[in-house]
């Protein structure tokens, strides 16, 4: 994805193309990253965008990727993404192949 496209005046963005953007393979190196098992389903640490940025990457996962989300409020104007347990399935189907095996607790 380029981490040019993800920063503006040094500060990080989600692009509004984001899913043209996003990959399975890229989606996956993310939530190894900057994901955990939450409850029954995962969450993904999202509280550096805006809650706007959290709605659109929210909205891409729903509508190009079927998976089902929502935003979780940390703190005053900070959000995760809930991804719900019965949108891990189509979830692991996607990342499964690009995810290492010690990191496969977060999606199973």
């Amino acid at each position: 994805m380029g981490a040019k496209r993800l920063y503006v005046n040094g500060v990080k963005r989600i692009p509004l193309n984001i899913g043209e953007l996003l990959t399975a393979r890229s989606l996956a190196y993310w939530l190894m990253d900057d994901s955990y098992k939450h409850s029954s389903g995962l969450s993904i640490c999202t509280e550096s965008y805006s809650e706007q940025e959290v709605l659109l990457l929210i909205s891409f996962l729903k509508e190009k990727l079927n998976i089902d989300s929502n935003p979780m409020k940390r703190n005053s104007n900070k959000f995760r993404i809930y991804i719900k347990s019965k949108s891990l399935n189509d979830l692991r189907k996607l990342v499964s192949p690009y995810f290492l095996p010690s990191m496969m607790y977060k999606i199973s």
